[in-house]
């Protein structure tokens, strides 16, 4: 079988702060976000990716659905807060109380974390903050 990457993208609107990196990003701001998923495997005789020594095939569609669903979910239109912040206490509509500060790094780390526990597979997330700026993570199952 042959090597290949399938990837999906999906755009979210993001209001967060970061309380450990003293500076700007300490006040509520928002970002759009292109956020990318691959998914590495190989590719069977019927041109189908699946998992590496896996028989069934990965189904992509229902890749994109769970992968938008989960951003649309979780962070599209959300206000991220490390769960350290005092903005946690107000219970604001829309905040999700994040494990550490929802820095780029950490969005791309906790988006591959969910994508290699759904999917089972090596997994590269690229959150792309701005159209110059972004950050990647690389997780394999069992990997944390």
């Amino acid at each position: 079988m042959i090597g290949a990457t399938v990837f999906v993208r999906h755009n979210i609107e993001v209001a967060h702060r970061l309380t450990q990196l003293p500076g700007k990003c300490e006040r509520i701001h928002g970002h759009g976000m292109w956020i990318k998923l691959e998914l590495v495997g190989q590719v069977g005789p019927d041109g189908l990716i699946r998992p590496h020594g896996a028989d069934q095939p990965l189904d992509f569609g229902t890749v994109k659905k769970a992968f938008r669903a989960y951003l649309d979910e979780r962070y599209d239109h959300h206000l991220l807060l490390n769960r350290h912040d005092p903005l946690t206490a107000l219970d604001l509509p829309g905040a999700v109380v994040c494990l550490g500060d929802p820095t780029t790094e950490n969005i791309a780390r906790w988006v591959a974390e969910w994508a290699v526990k759904t999917f089972v597979m090596p997994t590269q997330v690229t959150v792309d903050e701005t159209c110059t700026n972004g950050a990647t993570c690389e997780l394999s199952p069992g990997q944390r």
